[in-house]
């Protein structure tokens, strides 16, 4: 009797196979769903850091950047900027104020450089920086820190931005310390400190972009005018480089002036793609919301974006990248 229980005990304590299937089967479930909140919850965390970090870079980024804009509208523009905004020989900028827009802008090129060939091999400021409106201090600075390096690396334009962060107007708050954990060693090629986003990647900084419809989107026109949104660069808020009598054609544009130079002010594009004959018989274009813009490729690393104008370069490719203009900082 006693041992006929001791097997029923026996036979009791002990799982069978199917048991045993259906407990790894259930801990299995239970591990696939843990797994997939726990990167489901790092993914986020990428996302709002990344964000995060865009918020200060931003702010810092805003703060140099009006402190150029403010140093330049002071500054006597040079006799390149003055000739190009046809003045005041010309008759059609009698007060200058044109030619300080261009001046401004090329200061801005020059505070803000996009690329090491626009520091090592400047053909903008070449162009219009001359006596008696000389390079300012600053870029000597990034010729030295930038001398040598490879063009073409992934983070180049974002080792370009942290270079113009560390450099222009010291607030008393260094900048490594502000976005330490968003700085690495290396812009892929090249041993130099660069921002990088969440997941590592390098972030990607446009000087002067346009012809972005989500930049557009997230800036309507003011008060319902189509007029306001086609005028609306900070840097030129009542349109002076958009006055379609301001120069003779896109022939003289382009004799008098380098092409590449001109056009890294994103002037001439405008002036082409809004009071081109052709394209003015349509309706014109949104002729840029320029600010600064700081972007994330995201989690899939894809940036789907064309530089140097953020057009977009595959459908859907951009789906997931963090702009800093959706930051509500601009």
């Amino acid at each position: 009797m006693r041992n006929s229980m001791r097997q029923s005990a026996n036979r009791r304590g002990a799982f069978t196979l199917v048991e045993l299937l259906v407990v790894i089967a259930i801990i299995g479930i239970l591990v696939a769903l843990g797994s997939w909140g726990f990167f489901a919850m790092i993914g986020t965390r990428q996302v709002n850091n990344t964000a995060a970090t865009e918020r200060v870079v931003y702010k810092l980024l805003q703060d140099r950047w009006s402190d150029v804009v403010d140093k330049a509208k002071k500054e006597t523009p040079s006799p390149v900027a003055v000739a190009l905004a046809n003045g005041p020989n010309g008759n059609l900028d009698q007060d200058g104020r044109r030619a300080k827009v261009i001046m401004t802008k090329v200061r801005l090129v020059e505070a803000f450089p996009m690329s090491y060939a626009e520091v090592n091999t400047p053909v903008l400021l070449n162009t219009f920086v001359a006596a008696p409106s000389l390079p300012k201090s600053h870029f000597a600075k990034y010729q030295a820190a930038l001398k040598g390096l490879s063009s073409g690396a992934p983070g180049e334009s974002a080792a370009c931005l942290l270079l113009a962060l560390k450099t222009l107007k010291n607030d008393g708050v260094s900048v490594e310390d502000q976005i330490k954990f968003a700085i690495s060693n290396t812009d892929g090629v090249n041993p130099i400190s660069t921002l990088v986003d969440a997941w590592g990647n390098p972030f990607v900084f446009y000087r002067f972009p346009s012809n972005n419809a989500n930049l557009q989107a997230a800036n309507p026109a003011l008060g319902g005018n189509a007029a306001a949104e086609r005028f609306s660069d900070p840097a030129d808020p009542q349109g002076t480089l958009l006055n379609p009598g301001w120069y003779g054609s896109t022939a003289t544009f382009a004799n008098n002036y380098p092409i590449v130079a001109w056009r890294t002010l994103t002037v001439k594009q405008v002036y082409e793609g809004t009071f081109h004959p052709i394209a003015r018989s349509a309706s014109p274009a949104k002729a840029n919301y320029i600010v600064p813009v700081i972007v994330s490729a995201g989690k899939d690393g894809q940036l789907g974006l064309a530089s140097p104008d953020m057009s977009i370069s595959a459908a859907g490719a951009e789906k997931d990248n963090i702009y800093s203009y959706n930051q509500k900082g601009d």
